[in-house]
């Protein structure tokens, strides 16, 4: 504790007429009245010698233990037979009053928690003595520093069992001084020294020589009215340390209990200065050491509560207290749970940076793993314990943080399952770059799609078989006629001329048209087949022209046929450049036709079937290939 603010307490305590120097504690660390308070409380008394030999109603034997004021004897009370305890004033000690107010206070506190009074009594000298019920046990302190004591009285070694243990000496503790409150009294020093623990599951709240009124009280001196300090400074209400009695009230004690709380979870109380003003300046400030790492937060959050600076915001009275300690205890488990998941948590957590700086799939898979842990292991507190905060921060920290993870890879669909994880409404900015990533992907779904229309509109390879299996047809059927025209021609039956040729090549026209329009039909009709489509159709329509011209013109028919098979052959070429060269073959096929028909002219009804026959049976190849290639993968 810094000597200024040491000094600084001092100066408070002068300012309200309080000496520190005179402040001096006994051998328990307790601050007592230095002298009797108040009137005497009672005029006469029944002597009770309790010297050892005498036949008298209490008889004393050894000294069990004694305080700053009084000393507690192992005793028998003859007439009934039984072990009782005796307290009486320490010799030389002034503390007459002081005994009877604790005896007639004890006495009327009757309650399982609090050990009963016999006998109020004096000795023949005039001392005052009480005779109570003689508590075989040990001190609560003596069992939180000592972990054989506690595995002997919970009957389990395990740090949960002696944690509830403890717990529900505290609830016991708490529910004694619930009952003194009741009755307008209040302890005042509450520590685990003045608790005793039976070996039959007894616990008893003794030491009831600090208390006070809560309101006008025979025996007790009011609470408002008290201007020293008196209590342990190691446990003390900030408004104790300074003797502050029209600040004391149930809250007072509520402090006392949250400190003994505090001594359960740490192991130790919450003041520990080097001097006795030291001490009392921590208790003033209300400055404790933060409770060990892994203590319950739901414990944690009440010890805060009940050890409050301002008592306005303590639990209003030790009932409540009771209350929210019985709620720790219930949900154990459910905080036991998320307090074991949060290292899982914390592993999590520390895996993020070295994901998002590039880590190995590896370090992925860890931090999907340990998430999926830590959603199990939060999800399963909360089920038991649906108001366990501590469970739900965890579970949005861990979703949060496998967020960071997903988003950085931009796995929407995990991150979009995530936000659906979290306990609560979700942070807006990582709703927001969810969203942007769903964005980002909706745009290139659409730049995808549009690409593979893109392609699939320039695909060759489309209906390939199809369109193979048609240009057979034509190809055989027109070879065929070619043979059968050029029979009837040389025998004469049927005398080709540009005329005839125009009937025919319209007939044709017509047909292809048909087949064209089956073709656009039944086919998938992308940008390449719609082209193809209307190059044909085009080419049809200025083969009929290119005929009607040579017959309006009378143009002999050799020379027309000749410039007709140059004029196919060029349109092949022309496809096939546009499209797929591989269909240039079928345009020489033609062309050389043309040229082989002007060579020799007498074979041109020839030249055409066979450039039919193997200009188009080529397209079948080339497209029949395709259409194997597409059906094998």
């Amino acid at each position: 504790m810094d000597a200024q603010a040491v000094e600084a307490f001092a100066q408070t305590l002068a300012t309200l007429g309080l000496d520190a120097e005179r402040l001096v504690a006994d051998d328990h660390g307790t601050l007592t009245h230095s002298a009797d308070e108040g009137p005497t409380l009672v005029a006469t008394l029944p002597c009770l010698s309790g010297e050892a030999g005498r036949a008298d109603e209490v008889r004393l034997q050894t000294l069990l233990g004694e305080g700053g004021m009084g000393q507690v004897f192992a005793a028998e009370q003859v007439s009934l037979q039984r072990e009782v305890a005796v307290k009486r004033v320490r010799p030389g000690v002034t503390g007459r009053e002081a005994l009877l107010r604790e005896a007639l206070v004890t006495g009327r506190l009757e309650h399982p928690g609090i050990v009963p009074v016999h006998i109020l009594g004096q000795t023949p000298d005039g001392a005052p003595l009480f005779v109570m019920k003689r508590v075989e046990g040990i001190t609560w302190r003596d069992a939180l520093s000592s972990p054989e004591a506690v595995e002997r009285l919970c009957g389990s070694g395990s740090p949960a069992a002696v944690l509830d243990f403890h717990l529900d000496v505290l609830a016991r503790v708490a529910s004694a001084v619930a009952f003194a409150h009741a009755r307008g009294v209040l302890h005042r020093d509450l520590k685990p020294e003045n608790v005793m623990l039976g070996g039959f599951g007894e616990v008893y709240v003794m030491d009831w020589g600090l208390a006070v009124a809560l309101r006008a009280d025979a025996v007790l001196p009011l609470a408002a009215g008290q201007r020293a300090v008196v209590g342990t400074p190691s446990y003390m209400a900030p408004e104790m340390a300074v003797g502050n009695g029209a600040a004391l009230s149930e809250r007072s004690d509520v402090f006392l209990l949250g400190a003994v709380l505090y001594h359960v979870l740490a192991g130790r109380p919450p003041y520990h200065g080097a001097t006795l003003l030291s001490t009392l300046t921590e208790a003033h400030l209300c400055t404790p050491t933060p409770l060990p790492e892994g203590t319950s937060e739901a414990l944690a959050r009440l010890c805060r509560h009940a050890m409050a600076r301002d008592p306005k915001d303590r639990p209003e009275s030790v009932e409540a207290f009771r209350e929210a300690l019985m709620d720790c205890r219930r949900h154990a488990g459910s905080s036991a749970l998320s307090q074991a998941t949060d290292a899982r948590n914390e592993r999590l957590a520390q895996l993020v940076p070295r994901v998002l700086e590039g880590a190995t799939e590896a370090d992925v898979h860890a931090a999907r793993v340990l998430y999926a842990e830590c959603r199990f292991g939060y999800q399963q507190a909360l089920s038991a314990w649906p108001e366990n905060t501590a469970a739900r921060a965890g579970l949005t920290r861990a979703v949060e943080a496998m967020l960071e993870i997903e988003i950085a890879r931009r796995n929407l669909d995990a991150a979009s399952l995530l936000l659906l994880d979290l306990p609560q409404p979700p942070d807006p900015a990582f709703v927001a770059r969810v969203d942007a990533l769903r964005a980002a992907r909706d745009e290139a779904e659409r730049r995808t799609q549009a690409l593979e229309r893109l392609a699939d509109d320039h695909d060759l390879n489309a209906e390939a078989a199809w369109r193979a299996r048609v240009t057979r047809v034509v190809a055989l059927v027109w070879s065929g006629l070619s043979v059968l025209v050029a029979w009837a021609h040389h025998s004469e039956r049927l005398i080709v001329t540009p005329r005839v040729a125009t009937a025919f090549i319209t007939v044709y026209s017509l047909m292809m048209l048909g087949v064209q329009w089956l073709m656009v039909r039944r086919a998938r009709a992308n940008l390449v087949m719609r082209r193809m489509m209307l190059a044909a159709t085009l080419g049809n329509v200025f083969m009929v022209l290119h005929w009607a011209i040579a017959w309006a013109l009378d143009v002999p028919l050799i020379p027309a046929h000749a410039l007709y098979m140059l004029w196919v052959g060029c349109g092949w070429c022309l496809v096939g450049a546009a499209l797929d060269r591989q269909l240039i073959v079928t345009g020489l096929a033609f062309a050389l036709g043309g040229l082989a028909t002007m060579a020799f002219p007498v074979l041109a009804i020839e030249f055409f079937g066979l450039a039919v026959l193997f200009g188009l049976l080529h397209a079948v190849r080339v497209w029949g290939r395709i259409g194997d290639e597409i059906a094998r993968s």
